[in-house]
């Protein structure tokens, strides 16, 4: 179902949030209507309205909560990804102190690790797997590393530092994989449940005297709610979406 929702354009899945949330909200504003009728609230609505204007600081400040957890998610999955690149690029920049052989050997199979990243693994990653092809080919590049027998100290030095850069690629690797195949589908779950209960205390608090007047005020704070869910929705599947993390840093190393 998720697959489904988050391969819609965007401005259609959040219409469609929007919808189901506004229609819930309708819904749910009826059965309240129907299990307390106003005259049973009305007197303690004063007292019920005190009670919801302290409590809804704390609302917002938890329904926030899972919005930021995902913001800062979403964007440290995009600073890996130009870290790792930025750490091939490096290394395939200094490889022209090699030997011909080896420096083709090495750039070569950098270009064939991007291109495994970028046609194979991004793919993967946003199903939820890790691509045996992208491991396979960083396993070989560090292979073509640790077979360069350096001609002079120039060429040592290069060897010496690529082998520890090589070793912050993988880590990269690691944390970028780690990253995407670990949504954060328990905040979705987080912010569904707030702006369920906000919603319907919202309802319980207040004795408007119309059943349209309940139906307007809840649809405003229910548009609200329903909005923090649909970026909490969007930027917890950081692969998958319309905005998902790009893959520009890496075919830039192609273009170079």
């Amino acid at each position: 179902m998720i697959e489904f929702l988050l391969g819609l354009p965007l401005p259609y899945l959040l219409a469609l949030t929007l919808i189901a949330g506004l229609t819930a909200s309708a819904l749910g504003i009826m059965l309240f209507e129907w299990l307390f009728p106003p005259p049973s609230l009305e007197p303690n609505n004063l007292e019920s309205g005190f009670i919801f204007e302290s409590l809804e600081p704390f609302f917002i400040c938890f329904i926030l909560f899972p919005l930021t957890i995902s913001w800062f998610s979403y964007h440290d999955l995009q600073s890996k990804v130009r870290a790792e690149a930025s750490a091939l690029q490096f290394l395939k920049n200094s490889a022209g102190v090699f030997e011909d052989a080896d420096r083709d050997a090495v750039r070569t199979a950098i270009d064939s690790y991007v291109r495994a990243v970028i046609d194979d693994e991004w793919g993967a990653l946003a199903s939820g797997q890790e691509s045996p092809f992208a491991a396979a080919a960083l396993e070989r590049l560090m292979q073509i590393y640790a077979g360069i027998k350096p001609q002079d100290q120039r060429a040592r030095q290069s060897v010496l530092l690529a082998t520890r850069m090589m070793a912050t690629v993988g880590d990269f690797r690691a944390s970028r994989v780690n990253s995407a195949l670990q949504p954060n589908g328990t905040l979705v779950g987080v912010a569904l449940f707030l702006a369920t209960a906000m919603t319907l205390v919202l309802g319980w608090f207040y004795a408007l005297p119309t059943l349209l007047t309940k139906i307007l005020l809840q649809g405003v704070l229910t548009t609200a709610m329903m909005a923090c869910v649909f970026f909490v929705v969007v930027l917890s599947f950081p692969l998958k979406s319309d905005v998902a993390v790009p893959r520009d840093p890496f075919l830039r190393i192609l273009q170079n």
